[in-house]
C-alpha cells in the first residue's frame, strides 16, 4: 500500500484486498518509509459501497488517524461492469474468491456463506409474491443504479433488476432446492419395477393417487388418514377399491406401522391454518389447541417407519410457504433438511407457493414448462377472463377476488357480467378432471373448500414422475405439462 500524505495526520486511501480485523498489526507505506500500527476499529463507509474505514494507532508517534480502505475485488468488480463484462471467480456479495455457484440474480457467482444469507434475507409474504428485505442489497443496487443500465441477467430477458419478470424463469427457484437430507435413507434401486405402497397422511381428496394413476404406476397398497368426511367422499367415488382408510392420524400406533411395512413412499401435508401468516389469529406449531401440532405426529410416524423399513423409503412433507421464518427452521431442523420452495405459477395460472421437504430426487430439479399457462385457457365456453393468473385460491370464497374491492373478479361471462370462477374451472386450474370434486351435492363454496386445502397436481406430478424410473440408473430432467 502507498500514500504520499503522512498517515497520522490525515485520513488517506488506500486499495487493497484484505480485511483486517479489530486489533490487527498493520504496515502502511509512506513515501519510502513504513509506519506500523494496530487497529483499534472498524466500519463501512456510508457514502461508497465497498470502501471499509479503519481507525489506527501508529506506533511511531503514538497517534490516531483514519484510514480508507477501498477493496480491490469491488474495484474489479465496479470495471467489469463498467465493460458490460460478467466477473468469473468472485463472490459479488462479499468478494470472496471461493466461489460456488451461479448468482441467482446477477451475472456473476456467489460463495456458499453468501449464498446462504441471501436465502435467509428473501423473505416470502402470504401466497402470492416474494419479497426483498435485504437492506444491504437494496443499498448497492441504489448506488450501482445511477451508474449503469441494468437487464434481467436471470434469463437474459428484459425485466426488473432484482426479479426476472419472465414466470416461467426457474433460476431463482435454484436458490431454494432442497439440500440431501439426512432424515430417512433413500432406498437403492429396485432389481425389478414392482407396486408401489404408499401411506398418505392428511390425504385430502387422493391427489398423490390420482398423480400416481396418471403415470400408469401400479399401486398395491394406498393407506390414507384423512378425517374430513367431505374429501373422503370424493376420494371414496373414484377410488372406493383402491383406498385403504386408517383413521385419525394421531391414532395411528406403532403396530399399525408394523402391520402397512413394508411403505415405499409417504405423503403429507399438515394443516396450514395455524402456520399461515395470512391467519392472524395463528397458534403456531405448538399449541394444544391449534392443528399446526400435527406435523408433529408426521415426524412420529416417519421415525416409526424407520424402525421397520431399515431399507429406507422416499417421503414428501408440504406446508404453505407463508409462514414465520422461525416456524420454518423448526420444521428444518426436525426433518433434517432445508425446504424447496414451488409456486404452482410455473405449471398453472394461479400463485401457489408451497413449501416441499423430502429426498425426492426432483425436488432438487427447477419444475419447467413449455409454455407459460394463461387463465384464459382453463375457462369454460364464452367466457373471458380478465388477468393472466389469479392469487391463491384458499378455502374462503373472497380469495377468488384479485383486489381488495367487492367488484374485482376474474372472469366476464356470456353476458358481459363479472363472475367468479366456477368450479370445473377451479378444478382445471389445480390440475384435476372436470367434475373430481361434484358428487354428494356440493355446492361450489363446500367444492372451493375442499380444492383450497389440496395440491397441485401439475406439481405433484413433477414431484412422483422418477418413480417410473426406479430401477433405472438413467438421470432424468422432466417437464410439466400442462393439464
Amino acid at each position: 500500500m502507498s500514500s504520499k500524505k503522512r498517515p497520522c495526520t490525515a485520513s488517506p486511501t488506500f486499495f487493497s484486498s484484505e480485511i483486517w480485523e479489530t486489533g490487527s498489526i498493520v504496515w502502511v507505506k509512506w513515501v519510502n518509509k513504513w509506519w506500523s500500527g494496530i487497529i483499534l476499529k472498524r466500519r463501512n463507509s456510508k457514502s461508497r459501497v465497498g470502501m471499509k474505514i479503519y481507525l489506527v494507532f501508529w506506533f511511531g508517534d503514538h497517534r490516531i488517524s483514519e484510514v480508507m480502505c477501498i477493496s480491490l475485488r469491488y474495484e474489479l468488480i465496479i470495471s467489469a461492469m463498467e465493460a458490460k463484462e460478467p466477473l468469473l471467480n468472485v463472490c459479488l456479495s462479499c468478494y470472496s474468491l471461493d466461489v460456488d455457484d451461479e448468482h441467482p440474480f446477477f451475472q456473476g457467482h456467489i460463495c456458499l456463506k453468501c449464498q446462504d444469507n441471501l436465502r435467509k434475507g428473501l423473505d416470502v409474504i402470504g401466497d402470492d409474491a416474494l419479497c426483498v428485505s435485504n437492506t444491504s442489497l437494496y443499498g448497492i443496487i441504489k448506488y450501482l443504479g445511477n451508474m449503469f443500465q441494468y437487464y434481467c441477467t436471470v434469463c437474459g430477458l428484459t425485466g426488473t433488476m432484482l426479479y426476472c419478470d419472465n414466470d416461467a424463469c426457474g433460476k431463482i427457484q435454484k436458490l431454494y432446492l432442497a439440500e440431501s437430507p439426512a432424515l430417512v435413507s433413500i432406498p437403492p434401486p429396485p432389481p425389478i419395477k414392482r407396486p408401489l405402497r404408499v401411506l398418505s397422511l392428511f390425504d385430502g381428496i387422493a391427489t398423490g393417487l390420482l398423480v400416481l394413476k396418471s403415470l400408469h404406476l401400479e399401486v398395491e397398497a394406498y393407506f390414507v388418514s384423512e378425517v374430513d368426511s367431505t374429501a373422503i367422499s370424493i376420494a371414496s367415488m373414484h377410488f372406493m377399491n383402491n383406498i385403504t382408510y386408517i383413521g385419525d392420524v394421531c391414532s395411528i400406533a406403532e403396530e399399525d406401522i408394523e402391520r402397512m411395512s413394508p411403505i415405499n413412499l409417504v405423503l403429507g401435508g399438515s394443516p396450514c391454518s395455524d402456520l399461515s401468516l395470512v391467519n392472524p389469529y395463528r397458534k403456531g406449531l405448538i399449541d394444544q389447541a391449534g392443528t399446526g401440532r400435527l406435523f408433529f405426529e408426521f415426524y412420529r410416524i416417519v421415525q416409526d417407519l424407520k424402525r421397520y423399513n431399515p431399507q429406507g423409503f422416499y417421503w414428501l412433507f408440504e406446508n404453505v410457504a407463508s409462514m414465520q421464518k422461525e416456524l420454518k427452521s423448526d420444521i428444518s431442523r426436525y426433518l433434517q433438511c432445508e425446504p424447496t420452495l414451488i409456486n404452482s405459477l410455473c405449471v398453472s395460472p394461479q400463485h401457489r407457493n408451497r413449501l416441499y421437504w423430502g429426498n425426492l430426487p426432483t425436488l432438487k430439479q427447477p419444475v419447467s414448462t413449455d409454455s407459460i399457462p394463461l387463465l384464459q385457457n382453463y375457462l369454460m365456453p364464452k367466457r373471458m377472463a380478465l388477468v393472466d393468473c389469479i392469487k391463491t385460491v384458499t378455502t374462503r370464497n373472497n380469495s377468488l377476488k384479485q383486489s381488495n374491492t367487492d367488484t374485482k373478479l376474474p372472469v366476464l361471462n356470456c353476458d358481459q357480467q363479472l363472475d367468479d370462477l366456477w368450479s370445473t374451472e377451479l378444478e382445471r386450474i389445480f390440475g384435476f378432471p372436470v367434475h373430481y370434486t361434484d358428487t354428494g351435492n356440493l355446492s361450489a363454496s363446500e367444492r372451493q373448500i375442499v380444492l383450497g386445502r389440496s395440491w397441485s397436481v401439475q406439481i405433484i406430478a413433477h414431484l412422483l414422475k422418477f418413480v417410473q424410473d426406479l430401477g433405472n440408473s438413467q438421470n432424468t430432467r422432466y417437464s410439466i405439462k400442462k393439464c
